[in-house]
């Protein structure tokens, strides 16, 4: 194998044209290379249901063999990342079309009714909530941001911040304690 074949394959690409011009070989480096984080992606996307998932994944390398051998569509930078997506918008895909309706004729539905004293107290709540947060120390609020909000865990957060795990902790306790204060001060007036 010549150096830039090599260098291909660590991008997780096939090798290129001149290296290889094969679509058969290709499709079958690429299926080596990627083949199961394309079945995770496809089975993950599915719900777990792993018929589903290698569904996914034969209709994302049927795609791939129909695109090697296509000259005129434009050149695939990125293999692993186009498979998984294929895959992925394949599951949703066909997910979406195999929902099944429930047929309501004949039920009896209750007449929807529009709650608009529940539906203010929930938006007074939430502004609460929102004034709240926005009385927060800079360091509390990004600590609960990255922790509650973006979903990072707490180390993450800690190397983030540039402090310790055991800090990060303080900072969303003290920030949950005072989100709390004040809501139970909103609900006492």
């Amino acid at each position: 194998m010549s150096a830039g074949a090599e260098s291909s394959e660590d991008l997780g690409r096939p090798p290129e044209a001149s290296a290889c011009q094969d679509p058969e070989a290709i499709l079958e480096f690429l299926h080596h290379t990627h083949a199961r984080a394309v079945l995770r992606a496809a089975t993950l996307a599915a719900g777990t249901s792993s018929a589903d998932g290698l569904d996914g994944m034969q209709f994302a390398f049927l795609q791939a063999w129909r695109r090697l051998n296509s000259p005129t569509g434009p050149a695939v930078q990125d293999w692993g990342g186009w498979l998984r997506r294929t895959a992925v918008r394949h599951v949703l895909k066909d997910g979406e079309s195999r929902r099944q309706t429930v047929q309501l004729d004949g039920v009896d539905l209750p007449d929807p009714v529009l709650d608009i004293a529940g539906h203010v107290v929930l938006k007074e709540q939430y502004q609460g909530i929102l004034e709240s947060i926005s009385g927060l120390s800079p360091r509390r609020r990004q600590a609960l941001g990255l922790r509650d909000i973006a979903g990072y865990t707490t180390a993450e957060t800690a190397e983030i911040m540039g402090v310790t795990e055991g800090t990060v902790r303080n900072l969303i306790d003290q920030a949950r304690s005072h989100i709390r204060e004040a809501a139970g001060e909103a609900n006492d007036d």
